[in-house]
């Protein structure tokens, strides 16, 4: 679901890798953090993981996502969260939150 900022999830963390996994999808890896983050589709959405590599790892980020509460997510709690926004500091990499 595409939630509003102030319903989303936070997430803080610094990232240790960024990989392609799934069709297209971004995975982030956060240092001491057992789950995975990701943008789905999000090097058809122009994102690239060189760049982000070069511009994210190693550097405290903040992730937004809405909550899910689905079969799925109670089954398996080590499926990747799709993430709604990423911020570096003042700069947004991505967001598909709504306004």
């Amino acid at each position: 679901p595409i939630v509003s900022e102030e319903e989303a999830l936070v997430e803080t963390g610094i990232i240790e890798d960024i990989i392609e996994t799934g069709k297209k999808d971004i995975t982030f890896v956060l240092q001491d953090n057992s789950k995975k983050y990701y943008i789905n589709r999000g090097l058809e959405k122009g994102l690239e993981i060189a760049l982000l590599r070069e511009e994210l790892i190693g550097t405290e980020v903040v992730f937004k996502y809405p909550e899910y509460k689905n079969i799925l997510t109670l089954i398996n709690k080590n499926r990747p969260i799709h993430i709604s926004k990423v911020q570096f500091g003042d700069q947004i990499i991505f967001n598909e939150l709504k306004e």
